[in-house]
């Protein structure tokens, strides 16, 4: 698994030439099969990948999650948290919230 990152926080440059976007190596994905149809999914975001965000309980911030996103020959199946349809790149008001408990 991987983390694109499209917009990086101003002065946290990733991959080559200060560029703001691409890779993040910073965030870690892993995922296990727990049952034939249950997977688990594990996405570490370290402190310095979001400078701007306050980690504390009631926190919020927009989320867009994509999952076995295919943009070769046609896209496979995958899950989102956008509409049906639609990815939430050019519409923030479709983005999740993520919320702090802890």
């Amino acid at each position: 698994g991987i983390a694109y990152l499209d917009h990086a926080p101003a002065g946290r440059y990733i991959g080559e030439a200060n560029l703001q976007k691409g890779i993040d190596r910073a965030v870690s994905v892993s995922c296990k099969k727990l049952a034939p149809n249950k997977l688990f999914y594990d996405i570490f975001l370290p402190l310095e990948t979001l400078p701007l965000v306050k980690f504390k309980a009631g926190t919020s911030l927009g989320t867009s999650l994509l999952i076995n996103d295919n943009d070769g020959k046609g896209r496979k199946t995958g899950l989102t948290l956008a509409p049906k349809g639609k990815e939430p790149f050019n519409a923030p008001h479709e983005y999740r919230d993520l919320i702090f408990l802890r």
